[in-house]
Parts: C-alpha cells; sequence; structure tokens
C-alpha cells in the first residue's frame, strides 16, 4: 500500500523543496505524482498525461493500472485525461459503471479495478498541454 497519508500543506512544501537544477521536467512530474498519490484521499495511483499536438504520453505514474488506463484512451483517441488536458478542465468521473461520456473506457476502467476517477487539466506551456490524472478503486 501507501506511504502514511500527507497533509496537503507538507506536499506543498515538499514540491517547494524541489531544486530544479538537480532534476528534469520527468523527475518534477513523477515528484507531483508521487505527492498527489498520497495526499488526495482514495488516490489510488496517479499518472501525468502530456500533449503535443496530436500525439499524447504518459510522462509520470506510480504504477502500471494508471499507465495502461492512460494509454488505453491514446488509442482510442478519447477519453477524461485527453479531454481534461485539452480543455484545461477538471474532468470528474464520480462512478465508472454509471458516466456514459466514455463508455468503452468505463468498461476499460472498471475491468482494470477503477470505479472512479478525477483528470484536472494543466497548461504546461504554449504548445503542450496536459492533465494530472487521479484514479480510485471506489465510486
Amino acid at each position: 500500500m501507501h506511504e502514511h497519508p500527507l497533509d496537503p500543506t507538507e506536499a506543498f512544501a515538499a514540491l517547494g523543496r524541489i531544486k530544479l537544477s538537480d532534476t528534469d521536467l520527468s523527475g518534477v512530474l513523477k515528484k507531483i505524482s508521487e505527492l498527489a498519490q498520497r495526499t488526495i484521499p482514495g488516490a489510488e495511483e496517479v499518472s501525468v498525461t502530456l500533449v503535443r499536438g496530436t500525439g499524447a504520453h504518459t510522462a509520470a505514474f506510480t504504477g502500471e493500472m494508471a499507465l495502461v488506463l492512460d494509454e488505453w484512451q491514446y488509442d482510442q483517441g478519447r477519453g477524461p485525461c485527453l479531454d481534461a488536458a485539452q480543455a484545461a478542465a477538471v474532468v470528474s468521473v464520480p462512478d465508472t459503471a454509471t458516466d456514459d461520456r466514455w463508455p468503452d473506457w468505463g468498461a476499460r476502467a472498471r475491468a482494470a479495478g477503477v470505479h472512479s476517477s478525477l483528470s484536472i487539466g494543466l497548461p504546461v506551456q504554449e504548445a503542450v498541454v496536459g492533465a494530472l490524472n487521479v484514479y480510485g478503486t471506489k465510486p
């Protein structure tokens, strides 16, 4: 399971201690994923999607389940993380069994044990957008 839950104040302090001179973007995104997993209640796994043009990829993830669900969305060209990234919006899926926006993705998520998700659009830079994706095993 995960380490003890972090208080959000502790998580923000940890973010502030990241030395950008000592790590690259990949390292920063990995740390953000890990902190989100430890801070957000119900976060089983977390990933960061980056989209440049029409190509999306998972830049950081805390476990295989998140990576598989992200990649399936990229293969299909649709899903909550892609919608969140493109619109710089928050896309909440409280229960994958009842959400009908992406029925194929919802079925795939449930088969992987994911019953809820939250994708938060991230404006990364001018030509790149992204999303922080939080996957939960409970609705």
